[in-house]
């Protein structure tokens, strides 16, 4: 393909994905595109409404990332490269939904593990794997022990999502592989259908990396 032709093509679409309120009818949408930044928008499902927070110039990885059961508060993992900031480059922190303002920020400076999820309204578990440092720790939001879920202990990015889809209530139906990837199957009812989601991290020959890809089916 020749330079001209790069030129024309047209951008890659955003990607959008949705975390949802266990216990309110809300929702905060992470889009992300171009590839270096991310929008959080607040949906408020009652009245069909949608308001901007806030645009980050890095990463917001949304497998690592999750909303309290009531929606108030949002813990996410965030990656920004800058590696020799107070942040050390990637960081873990809870703010008030839909805005990214960090009420507790705390510190990674890699990219294994961080993140958490939310046990109840007021209180989230931290995948801290090598540890956080605290670089501010203010929000009411406050960390526990309690282990959100009854299975195996999330390893990264992907065990994490896994335990969050069954805490919203999908059911992991079963595991194989395809070639070098591994397929997981999560089905969740929709009144009288059932809404199957299958989850395909594609792993490839260098430990560490992943690729993901989600696809989703309606069935009666």
């Amino acid at each position: 393909m020749t330079m001209e032709e790069l030129q024309k093509r047209p951008p890659p679409p955003a990607r959008v994905h949705i975390l949802m309120a266990r216990e309110a009818r809300s929702a905060v949408v992470i889009r992300r595109g171009p590839s270096k930044k991310t929008a959080l928008i607040g949906w408020d499902r009652r009245r069909d409404k949608f308001e901007v927070g806030q645009w980050f110039n890095g990463r917001i990885d949304e497998r690592r990332s999750d909303l309290s059961p009531d929606g108030s508060y949002l813990i996410y993992f965030a990656i920004t490269g800058k590696w020799g900031t107070e942040s050390q480059g990637s960081y873990t922190a809870i703010s008030r939904a839909p805005y990214l303002k960090a009420e507790t920020r705390l510190a990674k400076g890699d990219t294994w593990h961080g993140g958490g999820l939310f046990v109840s309204e007021r209180e989230y578990w931290l995948n801290d794997g090598y540890g956080h440092k605290i670089v501010r720790d203010e929000s009411k939001a406050r960390r526990t022990s309690t282990y959100p879920w009854h299975e195996f202990p999330p390893i990264g990015q992907t065990d994490l999502y896994e335990i969050r889809l069954q805490m919203d209530g999908w059911q992991r139906m079963d595991y194989g592989w395809i070639g070098k990837g591994a397929i997981v199957h999560f089905e969740k009812p929709v009144g009288l259908s059932r809404f199957p989601e299958a989850d395909v991290p594609v792993l490839p020959p260098f430990p560490g990396l992943h690729c993901f890809a989600v696809g989703y089916n309606l069935a009666n």
